[in-house]
């Protein structure tokens, strides 16, 4: 019988993954990970955005549909005509809101314009809704 003595050739293992394959991989899912969670972290930002802008919307219409439902000989302006909100009609949903109104009698005889101002933390920077609305002695206009 023959005996090779000669060193064998190495023979690659198919099976399984070298360890270049393996960082290679755990580097890709690495960076995919990261990509979710910020796609994740904006949309969550966007979610409260959007929520505390429908709750602002909110709160300044009905504020504005019950100063138009008081009617015209209910609202006069004393002073320069700006008030500030009933406390309890700001939303608890919103931080650091402030909100008052203004009423102007003066455009024309039996013409008033309401105009709302509501400033709330947008998740960072202040951001402002106005609304003006206008109350006639024969009734409302948008």
């Amino acid at each position: 019988m023959y005996q090779n003595t000669t060193t064998p050739k190495l023979v690659r293992n198919s099976k399984g993954f070298t360890t270049v394959e393996l960082v290679v991989g755990i580097i890709v899912g690495a960076i995919l990970v990261m990509s979710v969670s910020v796609v994740l972290v904006n949309l969550s930002r966007t979610n409260a955005r959007a929520r505390d802008l429908a709750i602002a919307n909110a709160a300044i219409e009905n504020k504005a549909e019950s100063l138009r439902s008081a009617g015209f000989l209910s609202l006069s302006a004393e002073g320069d005509g700006t008030y500030s909100w009933d406390p309890t009609e700001i939303p608890d949903g919103l931080n650091d809101t402030t909100a008052t109104y203004t009423i102007d009698s003066t455009l024309e005889p039996g013409l008033i314009k309401i105009s709302l101002a509501l400033t709330y933390n947008d998740q960072g920077p202040l951001r402002t809704l106005e609304y003006s609305s206008y109350v006639t002695e024969l009734g409302v206009g948008q």
